[in-house]
C-alpha cells in the first residue's frame, strides 16, 4: 500500500514508473478501511506477468496428486497446515475448502522463503507457493508439485496438471505484476513506455531467463487491455470477498 500511494501522489509526468500487484489495487480496497488510493488513481502501462503457483508437499506426505490430498486433508484429524505467503493465497485456499471439502488449516507468512522454509522443516505439510525461486529445490526432488494455476502445462513440468484439469481454475484468481504510472500520465509517453517494456520482455533470450524459466507467465498487454483485466478482476475479487466473508478492518 505504501508504494500504492506513492505512486497515486506522484507527478504525472512520465518519471514515476510503477509495478504493483494483485493485493496492492484490488485486494487491498476490499480489506483496509483506509487506502490512501483508488483503482482511477493509476494508468495503465502493461501487464507484466503471472506468478505461477501450485500446491507442494513434501516427499514424506502420502499423496501425489490433487484428489489424493484432498482426501488426505479430509481424513487427517484437524485437517492438513497449508503455509501461504499472501492475502491473495488466503482467500484462495479458503474459497478452496469451500468448493472442495478440503480440510486445509491456513498457516500465514510473511514471504514465499519463509514458507518454503517451512515446508523443508515440516511446519507446515503442505504450501500454496510461486515456484519461480524453488524450481532447482523441486527438480532436486525436495518439493513434490501436486498441482499448479499455470494457464497450460509448463515446459519444465511437462507431468504437472494444472487447476483447469481438475476444472478448478474459477476457485483462483491469479496474482500478477503489472505496470502502471500515476493518472494522468500522458498517452505519448504512456505507449512509448508500453512500448518499450513489451520490447524488452518479448527479447528471446530475456524471456525465456527473466520470465518462462522462473516460473512466470508472461502477459505484456496493450494500456486498454489492461484496463479491461483490472476491471473484470475486480468484479472477481468482490465476488469472492464477499463469498469467504471479508470485511475492510
Amino acid at each position: 500500500m505504501l508504494a500504492g500511494r506513492v505512486c497515486a501522489q506522484a507527478a504525472p509526468d512520465g518519471y514515476t514508473i510503477c509495478n504493483l500487484f494483485n493485493d496492492t489495487v484490488l485486494n487491498a480496497p476490499f480489506l483496509f478501511k483506509t487506502v490512501g488510493y483508488e483503482r482511477k488513481d493509476f494508468a495503465t502501462i502493461t501487464n507484466g506477468y503471472f506468478i505461477t503457483s501450485g500446491f507442494l508437499v513434501a516427499p514424506s506426505v502420502k499423496a501425489n496428486t490433487l484428489p489424493e490430498l484432498i482426501a488426505l486433508s479430509k481424513s487427517a484429524p484437524g485437517g492438513l497446515n497449508l503455509g501461504v505467503p499472501a492475502t491473495t493465497t488466503e482467500m484462495f485456499i479458503r474459497s478452496f475448502n469451500l468448493e472442495t471439502g478440503s480440510n486445509f488449516q491456513i498457516i500465514p507468512y510473511k514471504s514465499g522463503n519463509e514458507v518454503a522454509n517451512a515446508l523443508l522443516t515440516d511446519s507446515v505439510q503442505v504450501a500454496y507457493n510461486g515456484i519461480g525461486t524453488l524450481v532447482p529445490q523441486i527438480q532436486a526432488g525436495k518439493f513434490k508439485v501436486i498441482a499448479l494455476d499455470s494457464v497450460q502445462r509448463l515446459a519444465f513440468l511437462p507431468d504437472i496438471p494444472n487447476l483447469k484439469e481438475f476444472k478448478l481454475e474459477h476457485t483462483r484468481i491469479k496474482p500478477w505484476y503489472g505496470f502502471m504510472a500515476p493518472a494522468g500520465t500522458p498517452s505519448a509517453i504512456i505507449k512509448k513506455l508500453h512500448d518499450e517494456i513489451v520490447a524488452i520482455y518479448s527479447e528471446p533470450a530475456m524471456r525465456e531467463r527473466a520470465l518462462i524459466n522462473a516460473g512466470l507467465e508472461p502477459i505484456l498487454d496493450t494500456p486498454e487491455e489492461f484496463a479491461r483485466f483490472l476491471d473484470v478482476e475486480w468484479d472477481r475479487t468482490a465476488r469472492q470477498m464477499k463469498i469467504i466473508g471479508a470485511t475492510p478492518q
